[in-house]
């Protein structure tokens, strides 16, 4: 017989009490998370679940889901609304500016991203309020900024819509963005358009760059993981309406993005953020400015509301009452609360318990109309998978170096290094993803343990985001280049080959004309190694071959390197390049070039 030790009993006792206190969580009438009758499948879910805190969250999420979802017809008839929650997008920070201004999001007139925010949100709040089976809900002073009372609003977390979309009971989760692009790819930071022009990263140091392309077109990012459908459909109903106004949709899966990088992609079940325009674009800024288009805009994110209501709950909300639709509901609650389920396990770093949860939805619902809304949650498992396979090989291979001794040492090194590898590459597959949060950071603590890692800040870490102040600006005198200093050669769309280099070295006539012979007969030898067939050996035989091709200056930014006789040596076209003085020459832009010239003054 086994003996069974103290923490053995204490241990069974605990486990004991947590099932029998989960029962009694779902069968005592005055228990706060008493549940309506369940379908099989979510009831022996809650039957093994033994964690009392699991048990109670897994009980609010299905009562949520029952409350908001599960009789939305009955609950329209007894006089109840459907509410919207508006997420505020962005505001003011605790300093008072916009967080548009501070992070960049702002327009080619210098508007923050909020100013056109506030006013289609206004659009939209007007004609939701018309109809009386909607209710939209907020911030209180975002409220009153869509009531037009206010025109200022404070910054909220999106973890915190989430909690007040939870509280207010609200059925969707809606956000009026508008799009920006880095300002590395803007002209003088501010403007989107084609052309080489000076700009600025983000920490004020400026580049030369050739933009090719501009941005511009509507998206609308929607719940990749709402089992209901219903944010899907909106995305694609809202692009639908829109293009046939004659809005242009982005070319990002043209206009409707499946996406979890935001946390109430993750946390609540319906879900989208509207993308109404790049502001970063002077033609759309122009449109968002204009009433009528907002209209537009709002009035299609209105009607292709109704119309997923209509289609994917069988309610019509568009007459003086609400009407059922013959065809019924088309999505199912049950696969609803499991998707639900799944998500929170995994966000709980219990990843079997996640798996076995959408084993349970591909075994259901597989092999029903349902299963299109099934295949991001099987990723999630298959990456989950590879990533626990991953850690697991990989800490083998690091405990390994601790029995490592003798002849045998550099071979398990070798697997040691090995083991690291895989361990960094589960980190990489997890991302920065809120949803993976947990079971990044899970890991994280494991392997420090594993190797003794000890965190250090690094001093370039200080330094980060710090441009230096001969990275920002020059000095008031700057030294003339040398003549191996490499030339910095825009050339301009249509622009010829001497005007381009007159205006990039400033040469006198002379020079200008050496110059310009030297660029347009620059050529190039490479030796190329070619895989070929000896007859005289009968074999396969590697051999070397002289290569010469001729550069082309065509538009575009060039790096070019000269001689002492001023012949090309080098021609390399890239896309942006640092204005510094001291890397680089350029008349135009640094005043530094070698060929510059100069011309004695003469004083009065």
């Amino acid at each position: 017989m086994r003996k069974i030790g103290l923490k053995g009993i204490i241990g069974s006792i605990i486990a004991t009490t947590a099932i029998l206190h989960s029962s009694s969580l779902l069968s005592s009438p005055t228990s706060p998370y008493t549940l309506e009758p369940q379908p099989h499948t979510i009831t022996v879910v809650l039957k093994k679940e033994k964690c009392i805190k699991h048990t109670k969250n897994i009980i609010n999420i299905i009562t949520h889901i029952d409350e908001v979802y599960a009789n939305l017809y009955n609950d329209l008839q007894s006089g109840k609304r459907i509410t919207i929650f508006f997420d505020p997008a962005h505001g003011k920070l605790k300093n008072g500016e916009w967080q548009g201004d501070v992070s960049g999001r702002v327009s080619c007139t210098g508007h923050p991203e909020e100013y056109y925010s506030i006013m289609i949100s206004r659009q939209l709040y007007r004609i939701l309020a018309t109809n009386r089976f909607l209710d939209v809900k907020s911030t209180r002073d975002f409220l009153s900024v869509m009531k037009g009372e206010s025109s200022t609003y404070k910054n909220i977390p999106f973890s915190k819509t989430v909690k007040l979309a939870k509280k207010k009971k609200a059925f969707i989760i809606i956000s009026e963005h508008l799009n920006n692009i880095s300002t590395i790819y803007k002209a003088s930071g501010t403007i989107n358009l084609p052309g080489i022009h000076i700009t600025y990263d983000k920490w004020g140091r400026k580049y030369l760059i050739h933009i090719k392309n501009t941005y511009r077109g509507f998206l609308t990012l929607y719940n990749k993981f709402d089992t209901t459908g219903f944010s899907e459909h909106y995305a694609l109903k809202l692009k639908k309406m829109l293009v046939a106004k004659g809005f242009k949709a982005n070319n990002w899966e043209l206009g409707s993005v499946a996406d979890d990088r935001f946390s109430y992609f993750v946390d609540f079940p319906v879900s989208v953020i509207f993308e109404s325009g790049f502001i970063s674009n002077p033609e759309e800024e122009a449109n968002l400015s204009d009433p009528e288009y907002q209209r537009k805009l709002a009035e299609s994110q209105y009607k292709s509301f109704l119309e997923s209501v209509k289609n994917i709950f069988g309610i019509d909300l568009s007459g003086s009452e609400p009407e059922k639709i013959s065809n019924g509901s088309n999505y199912s609650t049950t696969l609803l609360k499991l998707s639900r389920i799944a998500l929170y396990y995994i966000q709980s770093n219990e990843l079997q318990k996640g798996i076995s949860i959408i084993n349970v939805m591909k075994r259901i619902y597989g092999g029903s109309k349902y299963h299109k809304y099934l295949s991001p949650y099987l990723k999630i498992k298959k990456l989950l998978t590879d990533v626990n396979n991953k850690f697991a090989r990989g800490k083998r291979l690091i405990k390994s170096k601790k029995h490592l001794r003798g002849k045998h040492r550099k071979k398990y090194w070798r697997r040691y290094r090995r083991g690291k590898r895989l361990i960094n590459q589960a980190f990489r597959q997890l991302k920065n993803k809120l949803l993976f949060h947990s079971i990044k950071k899970h890991y994280e603590t494991k392997y420090k343990g594993l190797i003794g890692y000890r965190t250090q800040r690094k001093a370039s870490s200080r330094r980060r985001g710090k441009a230096s102040a001969m990275e920002k600006g020059y000095p008031a005198s700057i030294r003339t280049a040398s003549l191996g200093t490499p030339i910095i050669l825009p050339i301009e769309e249509g622009q010829s080959l001497e005007d381009a280099i007159r205006k990039a070295l400033m040469p006198d006539e002379k020079k200008l004309e050496e110059l310009v012979k030297s660029f347009r007969e620059a050529r190039f030898v490479k030796w190329k190694r070619i895989r070929g067939y000896s007859k005289k050996r009968k074999k396969r035989i590697y051999y070397w071959k002289k290569v010469i091709w001729n550069v082309t200056f065509t538009s575009g930014i060039y790096i070019v390197r000269l001689n002492k006789k001023s012949v090309v040596i080098s021609a390399k076209r890239v896309r942006k390049v640092s204005l510094n003085h001291q890397r680089y020459q350029n008349h135009q832009y640094l005043k530094n070039s070698y060929f510059a010239f100069k011309e004695k003054q003469r004083s009065l």
